[in-house]
C-alpha cells in the first residue's frame, strides 16, 4: 500500500519537531518543569549544524520522495542535518 506525500511530510515534520524541542532541555518536557512555553530558540543555543536521524520503513518510491523532501528541507536552511535510516 502506498503512503500519500502528506503522511510522509508529515513523519519528517514530527522527527525535526522531536530532535528541536530536545536540544538544551535534557530531554525534560516543558510542562514537568513547569514552563509554558516551549524553547524555540533551541537551535539558536545548539552546536550547528544539529544532525537528527529519522528512521523509516518506506521502500520503492515512497523512499524516494522521502529523500527528496529532506534535501529540499535541508536546501531551505543550514541548521539541522537530516540522516534517513531505513529499518
Amino acid at each position: 500500500m502506498r503512503r500519500p506525500l502528506r503522511s510522509v511530510v508529515g513523519y519528517l515534520v514530527i522527527a525535526v519537531m522531536v530532535a528541536s524541542m530536545g536540544m538544551g532541555m535534557g530531554g525534560v518536557p516543558s510542562g514537568a518543569r513547569g514552563e509554558a512555553k516551549c524553547p524555540v530558540r533551541a537551535l539558536d543555543r545548539a552546536t550547528k549544524p544539529v544532525e537528527i536521524t529519522f528512521w523509516h520503513v518506506q521502500t520503492a518510491k515512497n523512499e524516494e520522495v522521502l529523500q527528496e523532501l529532506v534535501a529540499r528541507f535541508e536546501a531551505q536552511q543550514d541548521r539541522v542535518r537530516v540522516k534517513l535510516v531505513n529499518q
